[in-house]
């Protein structure tokens, strides 16, 4: 007898696996393929034969997903809304049922049918538990947020007058010394309002985002120039590999910020010279955007841990910035992963969708 593969199905007899084995469809999809969309009506469960899918819900990423879990509630039976927007992050394979072939089941195999009702309710217990906590620590992380937002846009305020100062002062310096430590207050000044905007991105939600239509390669070039000036006593090459003609929908603002994250850490990760490659590729709906470097790599101990709020690395800073780097990611309903290896360096990859609300 052919066997139903995946966790979900171990939980059923091989008598009842045989039943379904009837009805069931296997189905394959890309990388990047939105399985359900919250709010849209859906009469289909899908169980995850192979693969990982990300669950999202208002926009804020919830859980991921792997074989043998459950996709779509109980939508053959109650017949609501997707209760959240779920997306595969690998090209993967699903089981497929059908509202008429659960029914079909139920008439001419009730006890088989209530038996896979029965998978359904823990495995979605399981799930249902699993985002609870999730959005418990999206609430506490967001909470946390907006009230350091109240604080800090007055010291924010206060510092930008300074910085003012400080510019207006170095105008009138001659003495090079002096001049030196001025331009030494601002560097600190510039690093404390980098270490501000990071909390207060924190703190604000996807309403704040403000897609445009941009040409990649152009905002890749023009960002990688910048940053260039910043690079001291290192010998660093910043090569591109993005095609003239990519487009893609994003908040500029935001991403710029998490390119500036990114390299920063790349730029940290090398000690004398080395290089960085930004490359783009359109994978599926969507575009995969990779940043690799040659610097000392990340251990493998912490490797599951940087993007944990306050999480530095061992370094000076809010803790904060590659957490910022995955929010403003899942933001934009992509999601990024890392490979790291020590002495080699590290690459770090970006996927976002196409979207379909610009």
């Amino acid at each position: 007898m052919k066997k139903l593969k995946g966790l979900f199905f171990q939980e059923l007899s091989p008598e009842e696996q045989e039943k379904v084995l009837e009805i069931v469809e296997t189905v394959s999809f890309p990388r990047g393929s939105i399985i359900l969309k919250e709010g849209e009506w859906g009469e289909e469960v899908y169980i995850l034969k192979d693969g990982h899918a990300r669950v999202t819900k208002r926009g804020k990423f919830i859980a991921e997903l792997g074989a043998g879990s459950v996709i779509g509630e109980m939508s053959p039976i109650d017949e609501m809304p997707r209760s959240a927007t779920v997306i595969l992050t690998d090209d993967s394979k699903l089981y497929r049922i059908t509202k008429e072939q659960f029914l079909k089941l139920l008439e001419e195999h009730p006890k088989v049918a209530i038996s896979i009702l029965r998978t359904l309710s823990r495995r979605l217990r399981q799930i249902d538990d699993m985002i609870v906590e999730k959005t418990l620590q999206e609430e506490r992380m967001s909470t946390l947020g907006k009230l350091s937002s109240t604080i800090i846009h007055d010291i924010q305020s206060q510092l930008g007058a300074i910085k003012g100062y400080t510019e207006l002062l170095k105008k009138d310096i001659k003495d090079p010394e002096m001049s030196t430590y001025v331009e030494t207050m601002e560097e600190a000044i510039d690093y404390i309002l980098n270490m501000i905007e990071e909390v207060l991105e924190f703190g604000r939600d996807r309403s704040s985002m403000k897609i445009q239509k941009v040409n990649l390669s152009e905002f890749i070039s023009d960002l990688v120039a910048f940053f260039q000036k910043g690079i001291k006593n290192k010998e660093i090459d910043i090569s591109i590999d993005v095609p003239e003609n990519m487009y893609i929908e994003i908040d500029p603002v935001k991403m710029r910020r998490v390119f500036f994250n990114l390299l920063k850490n790349s730029v940290d990760a090398i000690p004398d010279r080395g290089e960085i490659n930004i490359s783009a590729k359109t994978e599926g709906n969507g575009v995969v955007i990779s940043l690799s470097d040659t610097g000392i790599g990340i251990p493998a101990s912490i490797l599951d841990r940087i993007f944990d709020p306050f999480f530095s690395f061992g370094k000076a800073g809010t803790g904060l910035g590659m957490t910022v780097v995955k929010k403003i990611i899942d933001d934009h309903d992509g999601w990024i992963e890392v490979d790291s290896q020590q002495g080699k360096g590290t690459t770090f990859k970006i996927y976002l969708p196409g979207r379909k609300d610009v």
